[in-house]
């Protein structure tokens, strides 16, 4: 009889521990997962808090993202070895860095391009984002996220305002294309490097570049370049890519939060870069740089003196067979500029 009761009192103690739970156990592991990117807090294209925010509060705690800003694990070039290897799992980078691995992320670094966030973002849901993950996909990459930053401008020591202005300058550039086509344009093309630039304007090495408003704010071109010329050049992507197997491994719904986290950042992303850009902009105006919006006409002008479209066109097919879709995208999209 006794060992009866002894019996049952055991049987309903192991029915409360796994009605309850047992301690150290109640609570689920924590999954940590590290999004590395090069940009700091500040500049207009760091969305990683907010992002690691999103996916921390709507995993409940269960899935924790770690930041490192800055190039804090690893540089622009380290990056996406990292991310292919699994040492990071989140990664957030301007797109045409990746270009010589996934080519097709050079197409919106092409000079005259597209003008704004609004185009790429129509580019983006008129096919661009499809193709945008395909070739993420070859290399074992999910897109999460992809927004344009700060379009390009030209800065200058001197006024530009139509075409005999750029004649015989020395125009800093940082793509093979853009040289192609300031060299159209009749200027000598210059590869400096970012943080040279200043210097280089300082010391008269170069007269001219193109640049976002935020990234020369913050390496302070305005300082040395006060006249800004708003040419609209080209729109730079960003965006933030999983590794693919650490976003399939995770629970149905835990993935499930990493994607929309990544649509919701996608879609504050347009407001919170064209603010970040329009502040600078006030900040121009404040630090007593002049300021100058290319007529639509004279633009125009660059565009074709520049063989913008024929760049384009032997681009795109450097690309390989993903570049004509992608163009066929654009001219879906634009019609009024496919050439006649």
């Amino acid at each position: 009889m006794k060992g009866k009761k002894a019996l049952l009192l055991t049987i309903f103690v192991v029915g409360l521990l796994l009605a309850v739970g047992v301690p150290g156990n109640a609570q689920e592991k924590v999954i940590t997962w590290k999004l590395a990117g090069v940009w700091g807090p500040g500049d207009a294209s760091y969305m990683p808090e907010t992002f690691a925010k999103m996916i921390n509060e709507k995993s409940g705690g269960r899935l924790k993202v770690v930041t490192y800003p800055s190039g804090q694990l690893y540089g622009a070039k380290e990056l996406f070895g990292a991310l292919q290897k699994g040492l990071i799992e989140l990664c957030d980078i301007p797109t045409g860095w990746w270009g010589d691995t996934i080519p097709l992320y050079k197409l919106p670094d092409f000079p005259f391009f597209l003008r704004d966030n609004r185009e790429l973002r129509t580019m983006l849901e008129g096919g661009l984002w499809d193709l945008w993950q395909r070739e993420a996909d070859k290399v074992g990459f999910k897109v999460l996220t992809t927004y344009g930053w700060s379009g390009l401008q030209c800065f200058s020591i001197r006024p530009v305002r139509t075409l005999e202005d750029v004649h015989g300058r020395k125009w800093r550039i940082h793509t093979p294309p853009l040289g192609q086509a300031v060299k159209n344009l009749g200027a000598s093309p210059v590869t400096i490097g970012i943080p040279e630039t200043y210097q280089a304007f300082e010391r008269g090495v170069i007269d001219a570049g193109f640049m976002g408003v935020t990234w020369a704010y913050s390496f302070k071109w305005h300082e040395v370049a006060k006249y800004i010329t708003k040419v609209d050049l080209g729109v730079p992507a960003q965006s933030f890519f999983a590794n693919k197997k650490a976003l399939e491994a995770l629970p149905p719904d835990l993935k499930d939060v990493v994607i929309k986290a990544g649509q919701e950042a996608q879609k504050i992303s347009w407001g919170a870069i064209d603010g970040f850009v329009n502040k600078k902009w006030e900040s121009f105006k404040e630090e007593k740089c002049t300021i100058y919006i290319l007529p639509e006409n004279e633009r125009n002008k660059w565009i074709a003196q520049a063989q913008a479209k024929q760049i384009w066109d032997e681009e795109s097919k450097k690309i390989g067979p993903v570049g004509p879709e992608a163009m066929a995208v654009y001219y879906k999209v634009f019609p009024d500029r496919k050439p006649h």
